[in-house]
């Protein structure tokens, strides 16, 4: 389905005569319709044989003896799939100019990829109402020449004159603005979803990075109405660098969001390579959590190793109840902790179901550094469709408790602490629009995380991933014992720790 935004405009003021390159009529087919009482007109615009399809944007201009004059918006689903493009919604005036000038917005759809070559209006039109109406639009060819449609009347139409024509760059009201995007930051490198929030978008509407002359256009852009899109694009290999953000409508008209994403570099200390290490004494170091025991809980299951049925997957590399994890920087190893790694060997925190938490009872408790787990993720998803956009979500919160009754927590969100645990991708059917998601398997950005395995899974197709984060406990809280773990799911992501 492919969604298209016009204009209608309900003015009273000239506009110059052009040649015809649009053909308007009634649905009889006539130039002309009479009636006595309040009646719904059907109007058809249709692009002649010079023009193929319709353009982008266009301007009903309408002059009359009665501003009681309304465009009906007719249901969506029953609409779009045709051929024939058609008002699904209206928006009224959102700027002083726009009242003034008895301007509102429709916004049509119809079915295809392409752009339609008829457009139908319904009109609700007042009992002896008179007036006249004619079509104008930008050439999308050449924004200097404008084209227009013959006219059209009621009840014998009226003498006044239309408004002005329309030119590029006349209209501020309806120029694109940007007023955020999500995320502000990406790695180099990495392919995002951005999604962007403004005004004045419009279907075609095109998306890039700059800096300088330089230039990268999104992959794929989906409009989602006159106040969001989304896009998919590939952050160019420019890290340190904060890139602005440019909209394009297909008229030409901009909207630019200086430094609007930031590109960072990939995690400095994430090491995709760590070593395994059995060490000789593991309990002077580092302390083992039982994960199934000496705790409070609700709503979580045991002894799964990956947070989806059937639970398999777990490489036979990392099968070991003692391993030291040690990642690798740029002053050498550093050892994280001490892992019992093995398959069925999790506590999964259920994503149907909430609270879902567990708090671990440290006994005797603990004089702490850090603290480490292993966590992964399911059903978080990195596009391409706007609706499997789940970077950045909140996942999973992290809460350690000390002997004075404080504590300190940590948030771990999808694509920068954790990302899904297994490679593919997923189609759902949508009144009838297919929406496809991938799951979100990119390295997360936070330099807290680094990878235990990346590669074939055991028992299953394509590959998976497993990561650990190390938390820095705060230096005043190091004289502190730390006496309790609380690992809480964030509503609606499912997380296997």
């Amino acid at each position: 389905m492919r969604r298209f935004r016009w204009l209608l405009a309900l003015a009273l003021l000239l506009l110059p005569g052009v040649a015809h390159a649009l053909q308007l009529h009634w649905s009889s087919g006539a130039d002309t319709l009479t009636f006595t009482e309040a009646t719904r007109a059907i109007l058809v615009l249709r692009a002649d044989s010079a023009e193929v399809t319709l353009p982008p944007e266009w301007r009903l201009m309408w002059v009359g003896d009665s501003t009681e004059v309304e465009v009906v918006a007719l249901d969506s689903l029953g609409v779009c799939p045709g051929d024939t493009a058609q008002v699904y919604d209206v928006d009224g005036p959102s700027t002083p100019d726009d009242s003034t000038a008895h301007r509102v917005t429709a916004h049509f759809c119809s079915g295809g990829s392409n752009a339609s070559d008829r457009a139908t209006y319904q009109l609700d039109l007042p009992a002896w109402g008179r007036g006249k109406c004619k079509v104008v639009a930008l050439d999308p060819a050449d924004s200097s020449h404008v084209l227009e449609s013959n006219e059209v009347t009621f009840n014998g139409g009226v003498d006044s004159p239309y408004p002005p024509e329309p030119t590029r760059g006349t209209d501020s009201s309806r120029r694109p603005q940007i007023d955020r995007i999500t995320p502000t930051s990406a790695q180099a490198n990495v392919a995002v979803t951005l999604l962007v929030e403004g005004a004045n978008f419009a279907p075609g509407v095109q998306l890039e990075l700059q800096q300088g002359r330089a230039t990268w256009p999104a992959v794929s852009v989906e409009f989602r109405g006159p106040s969001a899109l989304s896009a998919r694009i590939q952050v160019p290999d420019v890290p340190g660098t904060a890139l602005d953000v440019l909209v394009r409508l297909r008229s030409g008209a901009e909207a630019r969001l200086p430094q609007g994403l930031v590109v960072t570099n990939a995690p400095e200390n994430a090491s995709t390579t760590p070593k395994f290490i059995r060490p000789t004494n593991a309990n002077i170091a580092h302390r083992q959590i039982d994960l199934f025991s000496d705790r409070s809980y609700q709503n979580i299951y045991d002894h799964v190793e990956s947070p989806e049925p059937p639970y398999s997957g777990w490489p036979l590399s990392l099968d070991d109840p003692t391993y030291l994890a040690v990642r690798q920087t740029q002053h050498g190893p550093d050892s994280i902790a001490i892992i019992n790694s093995g398959a069925h060997n999790g506590v999964l925190l259920e994503h149907t179901t909430c609270p879902s938490w567990v708090k671990y009872s440290l006994d005797p408790p603990q004089y702490a550094t850090s603290l480490a787990l292993l966590a992964s993720s399911s059903f978080i998803f990195d596009g391409p469709h706007p609706d499997f956009a789940d970077r950045g979500k909140g996942v999973l919160r992290v809460m350690p408790y000390f002997a004075d009754d404080s504590f300190n927590y940590w948030d771990f969100t999808a694509g920068a602490q954790l990302r899904s645990w297994r490679t593919e991708t997923r189609t759902c059917n949508d009144a009838g629009v297919n929406k496809e998601g991938a799951y979100l398997t990119s390295l997360p950005t936070d330099t807290i995380v680094t990878q235990l395995y990346g590669g074939p899974g055991q028992g299953i197709d394509g590959n998976v991933y497993y990561d650990v984060q190390r938390l820095r406990l705060p230096a005043e809280k190091e004289s502190l014992k730390v006496t309790a773990v609380l690992l809480e799911w964030s509503c609606p992501v499912s997380v296997d720790g």
